[in-house]
This record gives structure tokens, sequence and C-alpha cells, in this order.
């Protein structure tokens, strides 16, 4: 018999559900996604929990029994690709993306597999979609087979994650119990959101010649609870790296202000297409140092300024805005790693919703 609940995780990631609910309490049985990186960053990190490198929509519940050993399991979670729905992805955002039919994919293995809680992960943008039609179907999918839904909107910021992400989660269950809402945690005056600089402060100073470190040792003692917290038991910091850039990308940066976008830019220094079409509010923004941050989506994509140095985020940095310790390691190249980054649910969120649910079992 276990001694914790289990969870399964699907379209894992690089893990940020799944060390969120770890951190709960809860024992992660098996994880799945389809990007061999994310998989390797995964097996980095959870050792002991087997990643499945599939397609969902050739998985079958019977697999997974058979991989984590037991047809009886607590909580199924995931996030379906949300380029359908996402407002950030113009060109992507259509009703008939066949990346919304991942959403039903994880809707088929809950149903299958029969956990008593599943949580699913989506931008915002999914609830709008074609007048609320996604949601209705997921909410009536759901109920038919026994399952009690509704969604909530959640800021990460909220829950002591540096960043203003927002996320929808729907969230049901099939024991009978209420679904509430996590407590906020911060943004009060007790209690302010953690900062852009609060998180980011002690983290040694890189520059674009040498695109930062893979591996270096920390230069200054930790400010603040939240970088003691990130750092835990660290001793060194790991995947500080940046891409390098351009000499006009560099003058670019140096213009910019915090909190500031590419909007600031002389017409000089602007692109054609920006000129042209305009841009954007998230390109070229300087994080502001004393909020947090906006939504790290691919914060090299959207060149995603320091809030001092005229430089993009390290992948540490992103890291530390998105609540991963200093010791979760990420594998695989800088870009494959920038976005792994850009994908994950914040651990901090993840263990927030977590540590609700594991008090109904």
């Amino acid at each position: 018999m276990r001694s914790k609940p289990t969870v399964i995780d699907f379209f894992a990631g690089a893990g940020g559900i799944s060390l969120g609910f770890k951190k709960a309490g809860f024992e992660i049985l098996a994880a799945n996604d389809i990007d061999k990186h994310c998989k390797e960053t995964y097996n980095k990190n959870f050792p002991k929990v087997p990643c499945i490198l599939k397609d969902i929509r050739n998985l079958t519940a019977n697999e997974i029994f058979q991989v984590c050993g037991t047809d009886q399991i607590d909580v199924v979670v995931g996030g379906p690709a949300c380029q359908g729905f996402s407002l950030a992805n113009i060109k992507t955002r259509t009703a008939d993306n066949p990346k919304n039919n991942l959403v039903f994919e994880f809707i088929r293995l809950v149903k299958d597999i029969r956990p008593s809680w599943f949580i699913m992960e989506n931008v915002e943008g999914l609830i709008h979609m074609n007048n609320g039609s996604f949601t209705n179907s997921i909410i009536k999918n759901m109920r038919r087979h026994g399952y009690s839904i509704d969604f909530i909107s959640l800021c990460a910021a909220d829950y002591g994650v540096p960043q203003k992400r927002k996320r929808v989660f729907f969230i049901g269950n099939r024991i009978g119990k209420k679904i509430e809402i996590p407590k906020k945690k911060f943004g009060t005056e007790k209690k302010p959101h953690i900062t852009v600089e609060e998180a980011l402060g002690d983290l040694p100073e890189i520059d674009n010649q040498t695109g930062g470190y893979a591996f270096c040792e920390y230069t200054t003692a930790p400010k603040n609870k939240y970088q003691k917290k990130m750092r835990g038991r660290s001793k060194s910091v790991h995947n500080h790296l940046i891409t390098k850039s351009s000499k006009l990308i560099l003058e670019r940066y140096s213009r910019i202000p915090p909190g500031k976008n590419w909007s600031a830019l002389p017409d000089s220094l602007k692109s054609k297409c920006v000129k042209e079409s305009g841009g954007h509010s998230y390109l070229y923004k300087r994080l502001e140092p004393n909020s947090p941050a906006n939504t790290i989506a691919n914060f090299r994509k959207a060149m995603m300024i320091h809030p001092f140095e005229d430089r993009g985020l390290s992948v540490r940095e992103a890291a530390r805005l998105q609540s991963f310790n200093d010791s979760f390691v990420f594998t695989g190249g800088i870009s494959s790693q920038q976005q792994q980054l850009a994908n994950v649910v914040p651990p901090l969120l993840a263990q927030a919703i977590g540590a609700q649910i594991i008090k109904t079992l």
C-alpha cells in the first residue's frame, strides 16, 4: 500500500506540475511527453519516475497502468498544447488548429483511467474559443462520465511566483468533494508579490561576449527569503546561459528603460515590420524590477530584457521567474531549454493546487 497520494502527469514538459505536486506531498507514478528534450530534462530531475516518450494520441490507459504497476490513480494532471487558444499566437489561434484536439485526448485518458481527481491547465483563451463552445464541451463530457467539474483562473504571482502569469485550470473529481480555489498567499499589503529584483538579485552577472555559464558558483549570499528558497541546498548555479545578440540588438536593448518595450525605440532602431504594423506589447520588454515579471513565454523570441543589464534573460533567470529551484537542471540546447521554460506551469502555482487537493485524499 502506498503511503502518499499518487499522480500521473501528461504533457509533462520539463516537469513544472510534477515538481509542484511532489512538493505538495504526492508520489509521481508516471509522466508523458512527445518531446525528447523534455523527457531528458524530466529524467534528469525525476530519475525514479518513468517518462513515456510518446504521442498521447497513441497512448492507452492499459499502457499507463502497466507502467505504474496499478490501476488505482488518485490524480491525473496535464497541460495540453495551447497554440490554438493563446492570445499571443495570432497565426495559430483558430478553432480548427489540430492541437486543440489534444484537449480531448487528455479527457479520453481521464475517462479511461478514472482517477479521483483531474486537473487540466491551459491559457485563458481556451474558455473564450468559439464563444465558449470548447469549455461547454469539456464540462458536458466530464459530467457525463461522473465528474463534477469547474474551471478557475489563477495568477501565479498570488502564489509566490514572481510572474503575472494567468492560466485557467479545469478541475474535477468523482468522489463528491467540493472544488475550492487555493487561498492566495501573496498580493496583500502585509505580503506583497515577489518582484523581479527579489527573484534575480543574487545571480552572478553575465555578458553578451561570454554567453553566460552552464555552471558557475554563487558570488553573493542570498538577500531575501525567495532567493534562499530557490537556492535550497544548491551550492552552484546551472543553466545561467543567454543567446548571444548582435550589435544592433544590443543597441536596442540599451535604449529601452525598465517596464518599456519596442515602442520606446527611435524609428531608426525599429525593424521594418514593427514600423509598418506595430508589435506585441511584450516584444523587447525590459522587465520592471519592482514588480513581478510579465508572462514568461519564449523569452528569447520575445527579446525579453534583463531589468538592469543590456542583454536577454538567461535560462536560470527565467527558471527563477517560473519558481524552479536552482538545483533543477535543464538539458538540451539553449533554444530547447528556453522553450521548455516557456511551456511550464510554475511549480509554486502547481504546489498550491496540489496542497488544496491532497486535503481530500
